[in-house]
């Protein structure tokens, strides 16, 4: 394969994506840490005995002793696991929150990127359509030579059909050449002068690959970041 010529951009050169990423990534190693406590906090309170209502417990307990019971482990393992569930809510709003940014960063250097790389992606289109029209200049010829030798009364069966059927003909509208080339005019990389006198003249006009519109969505992208 050879060298591109131009080298592609990192989503981590992006310093605020860099940031946000980091930041979710850190947000769900909080996550996953507060639940590996709440999981070990539950496997020791139920560790060994069957599970009991701690209120039950703390009002059997007074009445035997006539007076408030002190706080047992279990009972502050139990604080514990609460304050573990209400952690664990927090971080997992936030992650939400935190996604959310990170796809908003990802938009505003996703539309930036696109932008710049526009006029790359338009040579690369051009360079298709022409390569497909040589194409079709020699499959034509191919296909001219044996249906001619066909019709003039030859049997050709010698003559190996060397033809590519799931690409088709530029003279044939239903064939995946024919709307490639359409699309190349519909999405502004190719003009009418350029697509072959069989089709049809068109009353679209091109896409504007650096369109208002385009620029409007990056600038509200950014302001919002």
């Amino acid at each position: 394969m050879k060298n591109q010529a131009f080298a592609l951009p990192k989503l981590s050169d992006n310093k605020e994506y860099a940031a946000a990423t980091n930041k979710l990534a850190d947000l769900r190693l909080q996550l996953a840490e507060a639940e590996g406590k709440r999981d070990a906090i539950l496997s020791e309170i139920h560790k060994g005995r069957p599970q009991r209502n701690p209120i039950q417990e703390a009002a059997e307990k007074m009445l035997e002793g006539g007076s408030s019971p002190e706080i047992t482990n279990e009972e502050k393992l139990r604080e514990s696991y609460q304050e573990l569930i209400t952690r664990i809510s927090v971080i997992k709003a936030a992650i939400r929150l935190q996604e959310q940014k990170v796809m908003d960063k990802l938009s505003a250097v996703s539309v930036e990127v696109m932008e710049r790389f526009q006029p790359a992606h338009r040579e690369n289109a051009r360079k298709v359509v022409s390569k497909l029209k040589e194409l079709d200049e020699a499959l034509t010829a191919e296909a001219e030579l044996r249906e001619g030798l066909y019709y003039a009364g030859f049997a050709t069966g010698r003559l190996t059909y060397m033809g590519i059927r799931e690409l088709g003909d530029l003279r044939d509208p239903n064939s995946r050449v024919y709307r490639y080339l359409m699309e190349a005019f519909q999405e502004g990389f190719i003009d009418q002068s350029e697509l072959p006198e069989n089709f049809p003249k068109m009353t679209q006009e091109p896409k504007n690959l650096a369109s208002e519109a385009l620029k409007s969505r990056l600038n509200t992208l950014i302001e919002a970041a």
